[in-house]
């Protein structure tokens, strides 16, 4: 049975913080199961996850969300590119998916938000 890094660990403090400036506008329906789930849901920060949700963000906009909160998930996203790679994606590349406490992180992590 795989164990999520991130379950565990968190997320960097840069990407907490992106999320919940941007959660304060765009709300949890539309960051979580709107054009960026695959991210902010999935927790998936590798820099190809965030690009593909980024190149799509306008196929599955989230059928509730306004312009605003649209414009708000699409920000998020461009907020996490401008991250260097090892705050954006902290998880070592030769994690087990067992064991998350033999891969500490290289950066400070917060709670997930």
């Amino acid at each position: 049975m795989a164990i999520c890094w991130y379950c565990h660990w968190g997320w960097s403090e840069p990407v907490a913080a992106i999320y919940r400036r941007y959660l304060a506008v765009a709300g949890e329906s539309a960051m979580h199961y709107g054009p960026a789930h695959i991210v902010w849901e999935d927790e998936n920060f590798e820099r190809e996850s965030v690009q593909g949700c980024l190149d799509h963000v306008n196929e599955y906009r989230h059928e509730t969300a306004t312009d605003e909160q649209h414009a708000a998930v699409k920000a998020s996203l461009e907020a996490l590119l401008a991250l260097p790679d090892d705050l954006l994606d902290p998880c070592p590349m030769d994690y087990d998916n067992e064991n998350p406490t033999q891969y500490p992180p290289a950066v400070k992590m917060v709670p997930r938000p």
